[in-house]
Protein backbone atom coordinates (compact mmCIF):
# COMPACT_ATOMS: atom_id res chain seq x y z
CA UNK A 1 0.00 0.00 0.00
CA UNK A 2 3.11 2.26 1.04
CA UNK A 3 4.74 1.94 -2.14
CA UNK A 4 1.42 2.32 -4.58
CA UNK A 5 0.45 5.72 -1.97
CA UNK A 6 4.19 7.35 -3.16
CA UNK A 7 3.43 6.63 -6.63
CA UNK A 8 -0.03 8.36 -6.37
CA UNK A 9 1.54 10.98 -5.32
CA UNK A 10 4.92 11.23 -7.43
CA UNK A 11 1.93 11.30 -10.06
CA UNK A 12 -0.41 13.57 -8.64
CA UNK A 13 2.18 16.25 -7.34
CA UNK A 14 3.19 17.85 -10.42
CA UNK A 15 -0.63 18.49 -12.02
CA UNK A 16 -1.17 20.31 -8.30
CA UNK A 17 2.46 22.09 -8.08
CA UNK A 18 3.08 23.29 -11.88
CA UNK A 19 6.40 25.30 -13.03
CA UNK A 20 5.94 28.98 -13.80
CA UNK A 21 5.59 28.37 -17.33
CA UNK A 22 2.67 26.14 -16.99
CA UNK A 23 1.20 28.38 -13.92
CA UNK A 24 1.15 31.48 -16.63
CA UNK A 25 -0.60 29.23 -19.07
CA UNK A 26 -3.39 27.88 -16.93
CA UNK A 27 -3.83 31.25 -15.53
CA UNK A 28 -5.98 32.05 -19.57
CA UNK A 29 -9.53 31.58 -18.24
CA UNK A 30 -10.22 28.98 -21.04
CA UNK A 31 -7.46 26.37 -19.21
CA UNK A 32 -9.49 26.83 -16.01
CA UNK A 33 -9.89 22.97 -16.48
CA UNK A 34 -6.64 22.07 -15.79
CA UNK A 35 -6.71 23.07 -12.25
CA UNK A 36 -6.24 19.73 -10.35
CA UNK A 37 -7.35 19.75 -6.68
CA UNK A 38 -4.58 17.51 -5.20
CA UNK A 39 -5.75 16.55 -1.55
CA UNK A 40 -9.27 16.02 -3.23
CA UNK A 41 -8.08 13.73 -5.99
CA UNK A 42 -5.26 12.16 -3.76
CA UNK A 43 -8.20 11.51 -1.25
CA UNK A 44 -10.46 9.67 -4.08
CA UNK A 45 -7.32 7.69 -5.32
CA UNK A 46 -6.55 6.44 -2.12
CA UNK A 47 -9.99 5.63 -1.25
CA UNK A 48 -10.17 3.40 -4.90
CA UNK A 49 -7.55 1.70 -3.65
CA UNK A 50 -8.07 0.81 -0.09
CA UNK A 51 -11.43 -0.56 -1.58
CA UNK A 52 -9.97 -2.38 -4.25
CA UNK A 53 -7.42 -4.18 -1.82
CA UNK A 54 -10.30 -5.08 0.47
CA UNK A 55 -11.42 -7.30 -2.42
CA UNK A 56 -15.23 -8.03 -3.71
CA UNK A 57 -17.86 -6.49 -1.32
CA UNK A 58 -20.50 -9.72 -0.99
CA UNK A 59 -23.70 -9.25 -0.29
Amino acid sequence: MASATIVLIAGLWPFAHPGPTVVAAVEDPALLAAHVDFPARYGRMIELLTTSLRGPVTP
